[in-house]
């Protein structure tokens, strides 16, 4: 059960109770887990190919092995994982003082050489315009819309009006909707990425009056009375094909994806860029601290690091000089 386990478990395992352990090993998410443990079985193979115990390395046996992945062609991303696989699981033996792999100069001077070699770009340098889905979004009656077109338009208004990510979205049920004057709040009590202790995930919705075609609250009001005489699950968005079961977050992916195609956004831009336009567009016109607590973020560094981008266009600058 604990094969590939932390070093700080490995240091305590003796006390520790087995439900203990299986408490503690919940520390690290699911995805984290298989990642780190797929990284760290690699280099469990480097390490027995030389005869050295894994869990217990010198400094340079791991730099060495991560500049073999650089040597192979692998990402800055795919080292990052390594060196943080092995910071998890194995202890340095050579470290003058210091006990984490990670953390060494020697390991924190090879990263940086490789992000100058081999730079991890963001994705998307730009975002697109909000303005072109929802006038598309606009021209769909609520009313007449068949269920697959009312499914769309309901997914990827919910996204672009909470800036929450797909994965939140396939949380949602239909119990958890709570009705206010001005709209509606859903609350999440499934676990998600940006779960964390004294935070607690959940979309409010105002009503937009100003163009009741685009108002994600009447989008949403009447997607559940469409489905409640043939959903059988309380999950919001279901399938569009009988038995019209729970919907994957990747179904919603593509759900939106086909939207923003539609409308004419190109088709690098994936269902995850609806959180940077979405909330690149509401920096300009509303607080900070509002879209920070809409999307779940701590700190407005990660808004702006990761999601504040500039308008995608290859005319706007042309389009500047000339008007």
């Amino acid at each position: 059960m604990f094969q590939i386990r932390g070093k700080t478990l490995r240091q305590f395992e003796h006390q520790l109770s087995d439900d203990a352990k299986m408490i503690f090993a919940e520390s690290l998410a699911k995805g984290t887990r298989a990642q780190y443990g797929s990284a760290f079985n690699l280099f469990q193979v480097y390490c027995n190919g030389r005869g050295v115990d894994a869990f217990n390395i010198p400094v340079a046996l791991g730099v060495e092995y991560l500049t073999t992945l650089y040597k192979g062609g692998k990402s800055y991303s795919n080292i990052n994982t390594a060196r943080s696989a092995i910071s998890q699981y194995a202890n340095i033996t050579d470290g003058d003082g210091v006990k984490d792999f990670g953390k060494h100069p020697l390991v924190t001077g090879f990263m940086k050489g490789v992000f100058k070699l081999r730079p991890a770009l963001p994705r998307y340098q730009s975002t697109w315009d909000v303005g072109a889905v929802l006038d598309n979004l606009s021209k769909i009656d609520n009313d007449t819309a068949t269920f697959k077109q009312l499914s769309l338009k309901c997914a990827t208004l919910l996204a672009l009006t909470s800036g929450q990510r797909v994965q939140t979205l396939a949380a949602l049920s239909v119990d958890k909707i709570h009705h206010k004057t001005d709209g509606i709040v859903l609350t999440v009590d499934t676990l998600l990425k940006t779960s964390r202790p004294g935070f607690h995930s959940s979309v409010e919705l105002c009503r937009f009056v100003e163009n009741d075609s685009i108002c994600p609250v009447k989008c949403i009001m009447t997607y559940t009375e469409r489905t409640s005489a043939i959903r059988e699950c309380n999950q919001l968005f279901i399938s569009v094909q009988k038995p019209h079961g729970p919907v994957s977050s990747q179904t919603i992916s593509r759900w939106i994806c086909s939207v923003l195609h539609e409308a004419g956004v190109p088709n690098c831009f994936k269902a995850h860029s609806v959180r940077s336009a979405a909330t690149s567009k509401a920096v300009a016109r509303t607080d900070i601290n509002i879209i920070l607590r809409a999307a779940g973020w701590s700190s407005r560094r990660t808004f702006d690091k990761f999601y504040n981008k500039p308008l995608h266009s290859a005319e706007a600058f042309s389009t500047a000089v000339l008007s």
